[in-house]
C-alpha cells in the first residue's frame, strides 16, 4: 500500500492489480486456517498468502518435529495475515470479519 493505493505483485515484481485503496474488500480466506486473504478489487478475486507459507498437518509419517513446525508456521501465518488486514482497514479498505475463525469465503485462488 502506498499513497492511498493497493498494488498486487507477483513475487518476480509483475503487477497483478492496482486500485484505490477504497476499492478493496479483504476478509480471511475459508479453508486457510486463518493464514490466507481473500481479496477483492472490481469483479477480480485474488488470494494473499505470506510468500513461501505452506503446511501440511496430518500427512503420514509425520513426525512430533514436524509437527511442531506445522503449528509454529500456522501461528506466524495468521500473525503476518492479522497485520495485512489491520494494514488494510487503518488505509481505508473494507475489511470483513467473519465467523469463530474468521473466515468469510469459499472462493478460490485466481
Amino acid at each position: 500500500m502506498r499513497d492511498g493505493r493497493v498494488v498486487l505483485r507477483k513475487r518476480k515484481g509483475d503487477v497483478i492489480a492496482d486500485a484505490p485503496v477504497g476499492d478493496v474488500l479483504a476478509s480471511i480466506r475459508k479453508g486457510s486456517m486463518g493464514v490466507g486473504t481473500k481479496m477483492s478489487i472490481g469483479s477480480k478475486t485474488y488470494v494473499v498468502e505470506p510468500v513461501g507459507f505452506r503446511i501440511s498437518p496430518g500427512l503420514p509419517g509425520q513426525d512430533m518435529a514436524q509437527a511442531v513446525r506445522v503449528f509454529a508456521n500456522l501461528k506466524k501465518g495468521r500473525e503476518l495475515t492479522g497485520h495485512f488486514l489491520t494494514a488494510l482497514a487503518t488505509a481505508g479498505a473494507q475489511v470483513e470479519v467473519g465467523g469463530k475463525d474468521g473466515s468469510t469465503d469459499d472462493t478460490s485462488p485466481t
